[in-house]
Protein backbone atom coordinates (compact mmCIF):
# COMPACT_ATOMS: atom_id res chain seq x y z
CA UNK A 1 0.00 0.00 0.00
CA UNK A 2 1.28 3.45 -0.94
CA UNK A 3 1.72 5.84 2.01
CA UNK A 4 -0.42 8.43 0.22
CA UNK A 5 -3.32 5.94 0.11
CA UNK A 6 -3.49 5.52 3.91
CA UNK A 7 -6.14 7.12 6.11
CA UNK A 8 -4.46 9.84 8.19
CA UNK A 9 -5.28 11.60 11.42
CA UNK A 10 -3.74 14.89 10.27
CA UNK A 11 -2.63 16.18 6.88
CA UNK A 12 -0.57 19.38 6.81
CA UNK A 13 -0.11 21.22 3.52
CA UNK A 14 1.62 24.43 2.47
CA UNK A 15 3.91 26.60 4.53
CA UNK A 16 7.63 26.23 5.11
CA UNK A 17 9.00 23.19 6.96
CA UNK A 18 12.21 23.55 8.98
CA UNK A 19 13.48 20.00 9.46
CA UNK A 20 15.71 18.56 12.16
CA UNK A 21 18.10 17.23 9.48
CA UNK A 22 21.57 18.76 9.59
CA UNK A 23 22.11 21.58 8.63
CA UNK A 24 18.42 22.41 9.03
CA UNK A 25 16.91 21.56 5.66
CA UNK A 26 14.05 23.84 4.60
CA UNK A 27 11.19 22.42 2.53
CA UNK A 28 8.74 24.77 0.83
CA UNK A 29 5.10 23.68 0.37
CA UNK A 30 5.47 20.27 2.10
CA UNK A 31 2.73 17.67 2.43
CA UNK A 32 2.97 15.96 5.83
CA UNK A 33 0.96 12.89 6.83
CA UNK A 34 0.47 12.03 10.51
CA UNK A 35 -1.24 8.99 12.05
CA UNK A 36 -1.23 7.74 15.64
CA UNK A 37 1.05 10.64 16.68
CA UNK A 38 3.77 9.70 14.18
CA UNK A 39 4.88 11.39 10.98
CA UNK A 40 4.30 8.83 8.22
CA UNK A 41 5.64 10.88 5.34
CA UNK A 42 6.89 14.27 4.23
CA UNK A 43 6.54 14.97 0.51
CA UNK A 44 8.33 17.92 -1.08
CA UNK A 45 6.10 20.28 -3.03
CA UNK A 46 2.40 20.07 -3.70
CA UNK A 47 0.98 16.69 -4.68
CA UNK A 48 -0.42 16.15 -8.16
CA UNK A 49 -4.16 16.80 -8.47
CA UNK A 50 -6.27 13.86 -7.34
CA UNK A 51 -3.64 12.36 -5.01
CA UNK A 52 -4.61 14.08 -1.75
CA UNK A 53 -4.72 11.51 1.09
CA UNK A 54 -7.85 11.22 3.23
CA UNK A 55 -7.48 12.70 6.74
CA UNK A 56 -9.70 13.45 9.75
CA UNK A 57 -8.13 16.93 10.03
CA UNK A 58 -6.48 18.99 7.30
CA UNK A 59 -4.29 21.94 8.26
CA UNK A 60 -3.46 24.57 5.65
CA UNK A 61 -0.15 26.04 6.86
CA UNK A 62 0.20 28.52 3.98
CA UNK A 63 2.26 31.49 5.18
CA UNK A 64 3.35 29.65 8.35
CA UNK A 65 6.55 28.00 9.58
CA UNK A 66 6.25 24.30 10.45
CA UNK A 67 8.70 22.91 13.00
Amino acid sequence: MNLLDQKLDILITGGTLLTMAFPGEVIEEPVIGIRDGRILFVEKGPLPAGTTPEAREVIDATGLLIM
